[in-house]
């Protein structure tokens, strides 16, 4: 599901850092994944949206909706009223077109927020906590067929065996 067909501009960490507050404010159960993510870690990877893993719960959802219509565009507001997305229609992203692009995702690489959510860490980037998947976490998210995706999984074993995880 997409919101807004407009154009957006490449996503930049003041961009994470704005949509982190945002997410605090509200209270909302998430993590920061995707090449961001990667990013969070020390690890150079370039993404022009942001992603993140939300727990589907209605009443999360409630929350991150309120949260991303926020956003400058405030395209998020299309999504009022629509908490049980998850529920009803299964964990397919979410793709909010703002002024940058936020991909909301419920499971990543099939896996659900109950499997990934015991790798989440939390990072401190520019004096603001950012909940951010683990790089074995990552390395789950990282099964798909894309060059990409093979790349990133490339980078995150060498990084899990330098520090003694398999």
């Amino acid at each position: 599901m997409a919101l807004d067909s407009g154009f957006t501009r490449p996503a930049t960490w003041t961009d994470v850092v704005l949509l982190a507050r945002l997410l605090e404010k509200h209270q909302v159960s998430w993590a920061l994944i995707g090449g961001y993510a990667i990013t969070a870690h020390g690890f150079v990877r370039f993404s022009e949206d942001v992603h993140v893993l939300v727990d589907p719960d209605p009443a999360n959802a409630v929350r991150w909706i309120a949260a991303l219509a926020e956003l400058p565009d405030h395209a998020a507001e299309e999504l009022s009223g629509q908490e049980r997305l998850f529920v009803d229609e299964g964990p397919y992203a979410v793709r909010v077109n703002d002024e940058f692009t936020v991909d909301v995702m419920p499971a990543a690489c099939g896996h659900s927020w109950a499997e990934l959510a015991p790798h989440i860490e939390s990072k401190e980037i520019d004096g603001v906590r950012i909940p951010v998947l683990g790089l074995a976490g990552l390395l789950m998210t990282k099964e798909g067929m894309r060059d990409k995706d093979r790349a990133d999984a490339s980078v995150l074993r060498a990084a899990l065996a330098q520090i003694g995880k398999p």
